[in-house]
């Protein structure tokens, strides 16, 4: 844009009568930020400025002095960065306002799945491990109360059907290992070991064997503790 193009559109924007345009970008349209126009400046060939203000519930992040027209990267980092929980399928042109992303986000939830007891098992399983909880928390009422909220006629689980459950898991991880195991070796492979021994606080003694290999550029860890 020359010189005497932008002083004649800056000259525009300080009139009294100036409004700004309907045809804002996606982020004003959908409400994710309101602009406002600041004072006339008192130079009429400096650019009108602008003040964007985050509409996110409780949080008054303003962009303050920005020009009339603008690019809206920085708008939508921040959404990335500030506000996770909200998608920004907002900027889809076919939502037309929050309402609508959030009935046409409803419309398309996912069709629950049949419900599969192994895998129910397998999770509530994969939860007490990777939580590092104890099993005695299966046989808890309260734990119970949750599940029968979800599913009313919930399968029967206790503490001997997980630990049925964690044999069947660990003996079929320990198959699949031991397969591996074997395929290297018959394929000339090297192993590595390495020990860690170590008192408990209630004087067991454990040595831990970690024995180490590659497959295929990937390298493979199995812990063994006797």
């Amino acid at each position: 844009m020359s010189y005497s193009t932008t002083t004649r559109t800056n000259i525009t924007q300080n009139q009294e009568d100036f409004k700004l345009s309907d045809n804002q970008p996606l982020i004003f349209k959908r409400g994710l930020f309101i602009k406002e126009l600041d004072p006339i400046q008192q130079d009429p060939t400096q650019p009108r400025t602008v003040t964007v203000s985050c509409t996110y519930k409780n949080y008054n992040k303003k962009f303050l002095k920005q020009r009339v027209s603008h690019a809206t990267s920085n708008y939508i980092s921040h959404y990335k960065h500030n506000h996770k929980l909200v998608s920004l399928g907002l900027l889809d042109n076919d939502i037309s306002s929050i309402s609508d992303y959030l009935s046409s986000s409803r419309a398309k939830k996912r069709e629950l799945s049949e419900f599969n007891n192994k895998e129910f098992r397998v999770k509530i399983l994969n939860f007490i491990l990777q939580n590092n909880l104890s099993f005695r928390l299966i046989d808890s009422p309260t734990f119970k109360e949750l599940l029968r909220y979800l599913k009313e006629d919930i399968p029967t689980i206790n503490r001997k059907i997980l630990r049925d459950e964690l044999d069947s898991v660990y003996l079929s991880a320990f198959n699949s290992f031991k397969n591996k195991l074997n395929n290297h070796k018959e394929n000339q492979g090297t192993f590595s070991l390495t020990l860690d021994a170590w008192t408990a606080s209630n004087q067991d003694a454990y040595l831990g064997i970690t024995i180490h290999f590659i497959i295929l550029l990937e390298i493979t860890h199995l812990l063994i503790i006797p």
